[in-house]
């Protein structure tokens, strides 16, 4: 047992549980997301899975009010973050507040607490999202938010599938992730996770996933040049538009990212002057394009084939999309 990895996680999973009880008593019911409900869900040993930042999610309109009710417990808004809260200390806790998920549609939002789980976070009762949605999040987190096929994501992914195997139904779950757009990705990292971690996926499954057109085929190419096996910083925002459902999904896509609310401006940039906020406004678009257009030309250029970096063989990628050994 990592002794050093169990003292941190203790220490990080009784502050969000701390974070937990007063959104309750504020009346918001928090879903716990990524490393901090896998850990004490599907891994069972809190020492098994390090994570850094603590995720959780909630409605939009409880924004105001779950800011209140971090900093009564001490913690204080990032700068240049949306809703990052960090609390100084000899062990510094980061919470990553969250309001909604990319892919979802409107209709499947509510679905998220209606069918919530519970577990238990140090003690706490708590609930995360149900086990087909957890496993797709957990899937498309890695490999559109991060770009990356990570062995933690993988590993993530088989003890998914081996915790839930008799609660999910695959032919309902490649069904969801057809409805959100994220067959071709999903194919790819499910796909590694068998091949590198024997993760428990259907073949029929994968199968029913499988790039076939041209299109589906090419974009999944383009997918495996720009992933990485450690998280791309700000990959994040070119992949979500990628992800977009034909083009009026992109075109919204872009407008949202480009042309956000005022409160977005105002809490990312901290700002409140309506002059200052108007500025921000005007110029965040072209702060976007830019660091868009510097993402992608940086990870082209490094997915190329180039001297000591041997060329993508299809035939490999098809069978093991994510270049790791074999189990």
């Amino acid at each position: 047992m990592n002794l050093a990895l169990a003292s941190r996680n203790m220490v990080l999973l009784d502050a969000l549980s701390r974070a937990v009880r007063a959104l309750k008593q504020a009346a918001i019911e928090p879903l716990i997301l990524q490393g901090a409900a896998l850990a004490e869900t599907v891994y069972g040993n809190i020492a098994e899975r390090a994570f850094a930042d603590l995720d959780l999610l909630i409605h939009e309109e409880e924004i105001e009010k779950a800011s209140e009710c971090l900093k009564a417990l001490g913690y204080a808004r990032a700068a240049k973050e949306d809703l990052m809260f960090c609390r100084p200390g000899r062990l510094p806790v980061r919470l990553d507040v969250h309001y909604c998920v990319w892919y979802l549609p409107p209709a499947a939002w509510e679905r998220l607490w209606k069918d919530s789980q519970p577990f238990s976070l140090a003690g706490t009762a708590a609930r995360t999202l149900p086990a087909d949605e957890l496993l797709i999040y957990t899937a498309a987190h890695a490999a559109i938010q991060h770009g990356a096929l990570s062995p933690t994501a993988l590993e993530d992914i088989c003890r998914l599938c081996h915790f839930y195997q008799e609660r999910l139904s695959w032919p309902a779950l490649v069904g969801k992730i057809k409805q959100y757009n994220l067959q071709v990705p999903l194919y790819h990292i499910l796909a590694a996770a068998k091949a590198a971690k024997g993760a428990r996926i259907p073949d029929e499954a994968l199968n029913e996933l499988k790039p076939v057109a041209l299109g589906a085929r090419l974009l999944g190419a383009f997918y495996r040049m720009v992933w990485r096996s450690t998280p791309v910083p700000q990959i994040g925002h070119l992949l979500q538009f990628i992800s977009q459902r034909g083009l009026r999904g992109k075109m919204r896509f872009v407008a949202r990212a480009f042309f956000p609310p005022r409160a977005f401006i105002m809490r990312r940039y901290n700002v409140t002057n309506p002059l200052v906020v108007w500025f921000f406004q005007l110029v965040r678009p072209m702060l976007q394009l830019f660091e868009l257009v510097k993402v992608l030309i940086g990870q082209i250029g490094n997915g190329l084939p180039g001297p000591g970096k041997a060329p993508h063989n299809a035939q490999t990628a098809e069978a093991n999309p994510g270049g790791y050994p074999v189990r």
